[in-house]
């Protein structure tokens, strides 16, 4: 059982069936991507790229939530 708050990891292959147009966030995060190397990114590229970046931002969001968390564990000083 998968508790409501957790974020699932994600793969290229989940990545890439959550499909469709592009929002902005994307569109930004690409562009500045394609400013960084200096060049345009093909869109296989860009696809693996993007996989990459969606599965650190779930791995930020699981140490948020652990920490968040166990904040509320730790003895306070007196």
């Amino acid at each position: 059982m998968t508790p409501k708050n957790t974020t699932p990891m994600l793969t290229p292959e989940t990545s890439r069936r959550q499909g469709g147009p592009a929002s902005a966030r994307e569109s930004t995060a690409r562009s500045a991507l394609e400013a960084l190397l200096g060049t345009k990114l093909p869109d296989p590229e860009w696809d693996r790229m993007r996989a990459r970046l969606l599965e650190y931002v779930s791995i930020l969001r699981t140490w948020r939530q652990a920490l968040t968390t166990g904040e509320s564990a730790l003895p306070t000083a007196a």
